[in-house]
């Protein structure tokens, strides 16, 4: 069940969506997924230390700042295309409420939390961790708060469903967290984890930082312009 498109309209172009796309695809491109380079540049939780101190002593980690690097590499086509589609599906609404900027700051603190919650939760993996997923499940729990009833396009068991956006997203986040609470081994090359600290991190970014309206779930759903089914 992956979506192919959201019926929710956009005032404004979505350009830090775009520019966030076209660097993942030039990083997978420019780069080749070698062992090397994820090992250089991705996330590995046991080369990051986490001080009794606290995070702020995370800054002078040595590998700190792959936190930000790994953001923008992916493991393969799948991983690219995957995570490319669901940005620009549910992205592009997020930067109309926000703008350019800020949808920047709100993507990125939420990818830095997501692998901040995985290094928390499997401190001693090996594994490279790459990918933007963690910042992108941000993107969706603040979806499904400012845009709970509008409709997303889904190709599902060889047909097109429309899925109100707090059903879809309901459901990822169900199949997240039973990921880690039941199906989950301990050497999994899936980061849950980050997928569900990031979700968190948006839905609670998204009322601070949303100028418009700051707690955008209300009964009705919210809505803007033209959407079917109310």
């Amino acid at each position: 069940m992956f979506p192919i498109k959201d019926e929710n309209p956009t005032k404004n172009p979505p350009i830090m969506t775009i520019i966030l796309m076209i660097v993942m695809v030039l990083c997978f491109l420019g780069f080749e997924g070698t062992e090397a380079l994820f090992r250089g540049y991705g996330v590995i939780p046991s080369e990051i230390k986490m001080p009794e101190q606290g995070l702020i002593s995370l800054l002078f980690s040595e590998r700190f700042h792959t936190i930000f690097t790994s953001m923008f590499l992916h493991a393969g086509y799948q991983h690219l295309v995957m995570n490319i589609l669901f940005l620009w599906i549910f992205g592009n609404n997020i930067e109309d409420e926000l703008g350019p900027v800020l949808f920047l700051v709100f993507f990125i603190v939420s990818g830095f939390l997501a692998a901040i919650l995985q290094i928390f939760t499997n401190p001693i993996s090996t594994i490279p961790m790459v990918g933007s997923s963690g910042a992108i499940s941000g993107i969706m729990g603040a979806y499904i708060l400012l845009f709970p009833r509008a409709k997303v396009i889904t190709f599902f068991i060889l047909t097109i469903v429309r899925w109100p956006a707090m059903v879809y997203i309901g459901l990822w986040f169900g199949y997240q967290a039973l990921q880690v609470v039941y199906f989950v081994p301990e050497d999994t090359t899936v980061a849950w984890w980050a997928h569900i600290g990031g979700f968190i991190t948006g839905m609670v970014l998204i009322n601070f930082m949303n100028k418009k309206k700051r707690y955008g779930f209300r009964p009705g759903g919210r809505k803007r312009g033209k959407l079917p089914n109310k």
